[in-house]
């Protein structure tokens, strides 16, 4: 399956883009799909420890399975005074 990333704030600087899409196993979990875009970004790795991941308006559990070609929202955390 594919999954698409887009990326936010930090992350699109370490990634060098606004969006990737990596293939996954079938029935990968979102953490599973994040290690995989790991891999391939290692500069992002850190980072995506401390992401959110959203789809649609629902942040989703690390541990949720993903079925067919998605498309995840990377929201890294976020400070301001």
């Amino acid at each position: 399956m594919r999954i698409q990333f887009l990326f936010h704030g930090v992350l699109i600087r370490l990634a060098g883009c606004e969006t990737l899409s990596i293939e996954c196993p079938a029935n990968s979990t979102v953490e599973q799909a994040l290690a995989q875009l790991a891999t391939q970004l290692p500069a992002m790795a850190t980072e995506l420890q401390r992401t959110a991941c959203a789809q649609g308006d629902s942040l989703l559990s690390r541990s949720r399975n993903l079925t067919g070609d998605a498309e995840i929202a990377l929201i890294p955390p976020v400070s301001g005074g």
